[in-house]
């Protein structure tokens, strides 16, 4: 997501311009495709063997009165919803893209208004 963000950020926003466009659009379906690969292998590699996601295990751990991880639980509630981990999961991943691609784009932009150090832009995690 951070990559497709910041090319996003380049053609769209700032009208960078790139010699083979094939290439770029190459480049962006290869991203796709190793970033669904690998959201599908681990899938398809424990097809076989019973790990914590198979729901008879999680619910004979959430049965048992051991303490369990809120990345377990299908559920997780905040105020009056009850949103789905992997939704959650999906959504904070999707935030974490837009922001990591997102991040060196006020730098760009003071570089453009002629500003030529950008240390104010400079911000630790």
């Amino acid at each position: 997501t951070i990559v497709i963000v910041s090319f996003l950020w380049g053609v769209l926003i700032f009208e960078e311009k790139f010699t083979h466009l094939y290439l770029a659009i190459l480049g962006i379906i290869l991203l796709t495709i190793g970033v669904v690969g690998m959201t599908v292998a681990p899938i398809l590699l424990n097809k076989d063997n019973k790990k914590e996601s198979d729901p008879i295990l999680k619910e004979n751990i959430q049965s048992s009165g051991k303490e369990v991880s809120i990345w377990q639980k299908p559920y997780i509630k905040v105020c009056c919803l009850k949103i789905p981990t992997k939704l959650l999961g999906v959504i904070l991943a999707l935030f974490n893209g837009v922001w990591g691609g997102s991040i060196l784009a006020p730098l760009k932009i003071a570089h453009d208004q002629g500003v030529s150090g950008g240390i104010g832009y400079v911000y630790s995690f």
